[in-house]
C-alpha cells in the first residue's frame, strides 16, 4: 500500500471547478491558432460539458448551462474584464508548461483588444508587438500607439 496522501474533492467542489475549467478550454479553443490545437480544446470542452451534465444531473444543481445569471457569474469569475483570464491547470508542472502558450495566444500580434484611455474612455486598439518578459504590449489604435501592461487591457474575441 502506498504511503502517499489521498486527495479527495466534493462533487459540489469538482462541479464547480468543471464549470470554470470548460470556459477556459472555450477560450483556448478561440485563441489557438493551429487547428489541431482549437479542434482539442473544443473536444475537450465537450467532455467537460458531459461531466459537468452528468453531476448537474446526479445532484440537482443548476450549471452554466441552466442559467444565464450562473453563466455571466463564472465568465467574470473566469474571464475578467482586463488583464489576462484566470487560466486553471490541474498541477504546477502543466501550469509550467501551458501557461506560456495561453499568454502568448491571448496576446498575439493583430489580435483586437480593449483598454480604458488616457481620458477613460473604453478604446479598441490592435496589438502590434506583446512583449512577453516585460508583459507589456504595444497597441495601435487609429494611428495613436500606446505601451500598455497586460492587467489593462482585454481582448476581443
Amino acid at each position: 500500500m502506498s504511503d502517499l496522501p489521498v486527495q479527495s474533492i466534493t462533487p459540489h467542489r469538482l462541479f464547480d471547478v468543471l464549470q470554470k475549467e470548460y470556459l477556459i478550454c472555450i477560450l483556448r479553443a478561440k485563441i489557438y491558432p493551429i487547428a489541431k490545437h482549437s479542434a482539442y480544446w473544443d473536444k475537450l470542452a465537450l467532455q467537460k460539458k458531459d461531466k459537468i451534465c452528468f453531476l448537474k444531473n446526479k445532484y440537482s444543481l443548476l450549471s452554466i448551462f441552466d442559467d444565464d445569471k450562473i453563466l455571466k457569474l463564472y465568465e467574470k469569475i473566469v474571464y475578467n474584464d482586463y488583464g489576462l483570464p484566470n487560466f486553471y491547470y490541474p498541477n504546477e508542472k502543466v501550469k509550467d508548461s501551458q501557461m506560456y502558450w495561453d499568454v502568448r495566444n491571448y496576446f498575439t500580434e493583430k489580435s483586437k483588444i480593449k483598454f480604458l484611455n488616457e481620458f477613460g474612455k473604453v478604446t479598441v486598439g490592435i496589438i502590434k508587438v506583446s512583449n512577453l518578459d516585460k508583459k507589456e504590449l504595444c497597441i495601435d489604435s487609429d494611428g495613436l500607439i500606446y505601451i500598455l501592461n497586460f492587467d489593462d487591457v482585454s481582448r476581443i474575441l
